[in-house]
């Protein structure tokens, strides 16, 4: 998975998707955020078992694909960066067997 989007629409994207991640839970999986990039939108996914949220942003897509991430931690990440754009990538199943090294990196 390989998209390149704005850090406006990111960030709104990830702060919309937010307000269903619980504070706290005994299910680590609801921590998290399913970014799945698509076609020329990346749709970002959460859920608490009461409330799920669901929103598209627009974006450059270079490799389709899916990944879940704890969201609060790409959000912190996201959120300090100053660079105007988001690059964000995964690479393919068969190193990621190995272990995750995803990478995301701001662009001007």
């Amino acid at each position: 998975m390989k998209f390149t989007c704005t850090k406006t629409n990111f960030n709104n994207g990830i702060n919309i998707a937010l307000k269903a991640v619980p504070g706290k839970t005994t299910m680590p999986i609801l921590e998290c955020v399913v970014i799945e990039a698509k076609g020329d939108m990346v749709k970002l996914t959460t859920n608490d078992m009461q409330l799920g949220i669901e929103t598209k942003i627009p974006a450059e897509i270079e490799q389709d694909g899916i990944i879940l991430v704890n969201a609060k931690m790409i959000s912190e990440i996201s959120g300090r960066s100053e660079a105007f754009r988001r690059s964000i990538s995964r690479p393919s199943r068969s190193s990621a067997r190995r272990g995750f090294r995803g990478r995301l990196q701001g662009r001007c």
